[in-house]
């Protein structure tokens, strides 16, 4: 992890692998290569790089990442992984994965 200053403000930027995020600018590379990702999908990432090794309930998502609590049958957080998947597949191979840890949430692991 990496801190800025930046006009008075820290911004964190997030080191993973070869994965790189920088949420004060909603950018992220992966072996120097730029990728795009919807707003949802961005925040997603961001917040299972926040939550690093540990796995981030699907609730807890649900809140940082769409603002809201989650309901009961709501597969919102679910389709969003899925989607984040499909292109991080792309992107990086099998070096980053969004792992389910069943009946909790997810966790991002990232070969080095």
């Amino acid at each position: 992890d990496r801190y800025v200053d930046c006009a008075g403000q820290s911004f964190r930027d997030f080191l993973a692998g070869k994965l790189r995020l920088i949420p004060s600018k909603r950018e992220g590379s992966v072996d120097g290569g730029t990728f795009e990702l919807t707003t949802c999908e961005f925040d997603l990432l961001e917040a299972l790089l926040r939550s690093r090794d540990t796995v981030a309930t699907k609730d807890d998502l649900s809140l940082s990442v769409l603002g809201r609590r989650r309901e009961p049958y709501d597969r919102s957080i679910d389709v969003h992984v899925s989607n984040l998947r499909k292109k991080l597949s792309v992107i990086s191979g099998k070096t980053i994965e969004v792992e389910t840890v069943r009946a909790v949430g997810y966790r991002l692991k990232v070969a080095s």
